[in-house]
């Protein structure tokens, strides 16, 4: 399945080899737009992420309602 680049995950997920911590923005992810300043030469942790049906499922989704449905599907 293919990206989205909603942001969604650059915010929900923890990331340890960034030092980002679930529920906060990654400092590559421009905020208003929702997508990575660096989608291009984004680390390979964030290349590596795969995308599942959620994505897809919660796509039309405001980014706040997106996070709250995450945070139940993973608790």
């Amino acid at each position: 399945m293919k990206c989205l680049r909603c942001g969604t995950c650059c915010i929900f997920f923890d990331i340890s080899t960034l030092n980002k911590k679930a529920n906060e923005p990654c400092t590559f992810l421009d905020i208003p737009t929702g997508k990575c300043k660096s989608y291009e030469a984004r680390p390979e942790v964030c290349r590596d992420f795969k995308t599942d049906e959620i994505c897809y499922l919660i796509s039309s989704l405001t980014l706040e309602n997106k996070l709250f449905i995450l945070s139940k599907v993973y608790k």
